[in-house]
């Protein structure tokens, strides 16, 4: 087999297991979407979470937007909500890149429209502050390159 032949061949399980991930974080993101979707009042036309995981905490604030331009505090059942945000976490996660996200702001909108933004470097921004031992025990689930440690979160580990 010729060189070129060789790497073709070495590259086709990296390319299936990254088209696996990427179906894993898509599957995961339609259905936070939907279960946002699905929790919506009537006349809804936007619907904000914004989350924070670390370890085994979880906080999260789910606000709707109606047509009239109001918005108000969204009803979601948490314990199923913070399960889809875990495995959403948990299919992002990528050693090799940017380790896990901290937090994340998803908008979901009638039909299939959303938008993501995730946050892997900034320190979450807890109404009650965890325990730097919470961000340990991440780190020891969700393990990073050195390199990739913010300084606020290597001070955190370095004092457990």
């Amino acid at each position: 087999m010729s060189p070129p032949e060789q790497e073709a061949q070495d590259a086709a399980p990296q390319d299936e297991q990254a088209a696996a991930r990427t179906q894993r974080v898509e599957a995961a993101l339609d259905e936070l979407a939907a279960f946002l979707r699905t929790g919506a009042s009537d006349g809804w036309v936007r619907v904000d979470l914004a989350a924070r995981l670390v370890a085994d905490a979880a906080e999260a604030d789910v606000h709707e937007s109606l047509g009239d331009g109001s918005t108000s505090p969204a009803a979601v059942a948490e314990p199923e909500l913070f399960g889809l945000l875990r495995e959403l976490r948990e299919a992002m996660y990528d050693p090799d890149d940017d380790g896990a996200w901290f937090s994340l702001r998803l908008y979901a909108v009638p039909g299939d429209g959303r938008w993501l933004a995730v946050n892997h470097f900034g320190e979450p921004a807890w109404r009650v502050p965890l325990p730097d031992e919470k961000y340990r025990e991440d780190l020891e689930r969700y393990p990073r390159e050195y390199s990739e440690l913010p300084d606020w979160l290597s001070a955190k580990v370095e004092q457990t």
